[in-house]
C-alpha cells in the first residue's frame, strides 16, 4: 500500500533558471554534474539536495532546485567560487555555455517534506559522489507559489499539507516528493515543489481535484485563504537528483 512519510525540514530552498546557448544544454548539465563532485570534496556541510531539470517546452532551459541546510552553508558554497581554483574554472566553463547569468527565481525557508513510500518498490540505479548519492530520475515536477491573505500563511500551509495523505488512498500512482516552504520575500506566500512519477499521475491528481468531493472541499478552503491565484513558477522534467549522505553514514564509507 502506498503511504507518505512527513519530515519537518529546515534550511533554504533555491529555484534557479539557466538558459544554455542553442544546442549546449546537455553540455551544461554535464558541467553541473562535475560541480557536484567538486562540492562534495570541499563542502562538509553543503547542499542537502540538488535536482537538475530540463523543460518540456524550452530545449535550452535547465532548472535547478537546491536545498541548503542554512544560510551559512549557502554562503560558504558561494565563497568557494572566489577562493578555490576548481570552482572558478567550473564557473568559467558554465558561463561560456549560458546566454545570460543564472536567474534565482525563488528563495524559500523549508518547512516540511512528504515522501512517498511503497513497500517493495525498486530504487533507481544510483552512484556515489563522495558525500553525494547520484540518481537519475524522470517524471514531471513543478514549483508553485500560493500567496495567502495577510496573516493566513500558516493556515494555508495546514490546508495544503492536509491534502497530501488522501493522495495515497485515491491515486494509483501519486506524487513521489512534495516540499513545502515559506517564501523569503513573504512569510504568507507558500512555495510548493512536487515531483510526479509520470504525466499520467499528474493528470489523475488534477482530475480528482475536479471530481472527488473531498478534493473539491479542500480546494474551496484553500481558495478562501488566497490573496491571488496560485502561480506555477516552473514546470519541468527531473533528470538527476543528488542527495547528501548523512554524516553518520560518511564514517562507514
Amino acid at each position: 500500500m502506498t503511504s507518505y512519510t512527513r519530515e519537518e525540514i529546515r534550511g533554504i530552498a533555491l529555484v534557479g533558471r539557466m538558459v544554455a546557448r542553442e544546442g549546449k544544454r546537455d553540455e551544461l548539465l554535464h558541467v553541473l554534474d562535475e560541480a557536484i563532485a567538486v562540492c562534495s570534496q570541499h563542502e562538509p556541510d553543503g547542499a542537502l539536495t540538488a535536482i537538475f531539470h530540463t523543460s518540456p517546452t524550452d530545449p535550452d532551459l535547465v532548472v535547478l532546485y537546491e536545498h541548503y541546510p542554512g544560510r551559512a552553508s549557502l554562503e560558504f558554497h558561494r565563497a568557494n567560487y572566489e577562493r578555490i581554483p576548481a570552482y572558478g574554472e567550473l564557473r568559467a566553463r558554465m558561463n561560456d555555455l549560458l546566454v545570460a547569468p543564472v536567474e534565482i527565481v525563488e528563495v524559500g525557508r523549508q518547512v516540511a517534506r512528504w515522501t512517498r513510500t511503497v513497500p517493495g518498490l525498486r530504487e533507481a540505479s544510483a552512484s556515489s559522489y563522495a558525500r553525494y548519492r547520484r540518481e537519475e530520475v524522470e517524471g514531471i515536477a513543478f514549483v508553485a507559489r500560493f500567496p495567502a491573505l495577510p496573516g493566513k500563511g500558516q493556515e494555508l500551509l495546514a490546508v495544503l499539507e492536509e491534502a497530501v495523505p488522501p493522495q495515497a488512498v485515491y491515486e494509483a500512482d501519486p506524487a513521489l516528493v512534495m516540499d513545502f516552504a515559506t517564501s523569503a520575500a513573504s512569510p504568507d506566500t507558500i512555495l510548493f515543489y512536487k515531483h510526479y512519477p509520470t504525466v499520467a499521475s499528474r493528470d489523475e491528481h488534477t482530475a480528482n481535484g475536479q471530481n472527488l468531493p473531498g478534493y473539491r472541499d479542500r480546494r474551496l478552503r484553500m481558495n478562501a485563504l488566497l490573496a491571488a491565484p496560485t502561480e506555477i513558477v516552473e514546470q519541468m522534467t527531473p533528470v538527476v537528483r543528488f542527495t547528501r549522505t548523512p554524516k553518520t553514514e560518511e564514517k562507514h564509507q
